[in-house]
C-alpha cells in the first residue's frame, strides 16, 4: 500500500511545476505530509521492534540534504537483513503475508484472464457497430489493466520472497510460485 502511495506521490510531483495551479501545489503537499505523518508513525513502530535500523535513519539522514518523503527510505526487513540484526520472526509474518499475497493476486489473475477470454467470444460473435465495439473494447480494456496491475504486484510478491528465501532458508516454494512472464499472460 505504502510503496503504491510513494509511487502515486513521485508521479504527482512530476506533475507540479512552478506555474502549476495552487490547487495542484497544495494537493501534492497535503499528501506529501500525508505521507511524511505514515512515515514517522512506521519509524516509531520499527524503533519498538528493530532499535538497531535508527542507525541506519541517522547514517542516511547526514549524506542526504532535505528531500521529499518519497525518497525516505523505509528500511523494511527485506532491506536491512544483511545490515542489522533483526527478530526472525518479523521476516516470517512478512513471508506469510507475501506469499498470501502472490497467491491472491494470481488467483486475480486467472481471473480476469477468464473473464477476458470470455468477453472476447462475446465480442466477435455478438457485437456489431461502432458504439457496441467500443463499449466492448472499453469493458476489454479496463479488464486488462486490472491484469497489468495483478501481474506487477505479483512481481513484486515474487522478489520479495526471493530476498527472504535465503534468509529463512526457504526452499522448494518456487515449485508453486515461479516467476511470471510477459509470455504467460
Amino acid at each position: 500500500m505504502t510503496y503504491i502511495y510513494r509511487h502515486a506521490l513521485k508521479v504527482e510531483g512530476m506533475k507540479v511545476w512552478l506555474h502549476s495551479q495552487n490547487h495542484q501545489v497544495t494537493r501534492f503537499q497535503v499528501r506529501s505530509n500525508v505521507l511524511q505523518w505514515k512515515i514517522n508513525a512506521w519509524k516509531h513502530k520499527q524503533q519498538t521492534y528493530i532499535p538497531r535500523v535508527m542507525v541506519l535513519y541517522h547514517l542516511w539522514l547526514e549524506k542526504v540534504q532535505p528531500c521529499p518523503p518519497y525518497k525516505v527510505p523505509l528500511w523494511l526487513p527485506l532491506q536491512i537483513s544483511t545490515k542489522v540484526m533483526f527478530d526472525l520472526r518479523l521476516a516470517q509474518i512478512k513471508w506469510a503475508l507475501w506469499v498470501g499475497q502472490a497467491y491472491e493476486l494470481l488467483n486475480k489473475l486467472h481471473s480476469n484472464l477468464q473473464v477476458q477470454s470470455h468477453l472476447y467470444r462475446i465480442k466477435d460473435h455478438f457485437v456489431q457497430g461502432q458504439a457496441a465495439n467500443t463499449r466492448a473494447r472499453n469493458t476489454i480494456n479496463r479488464i486488462q489493466a486490472c491484469i497489468d496491475a495483478s501481474t506487477e504486484g505479483y512481481h513484486v510478491a515474487h522478489v520479495a520472497l526471493v530476498s527472504l528465501a535465503p534468509l529463512l532458508g526457504k526452499t522448494r516454494w518456487e515449485e508453486q510460485l515461479q516467476p511470471l512472464d510477459n509470455a504467460d499472460k
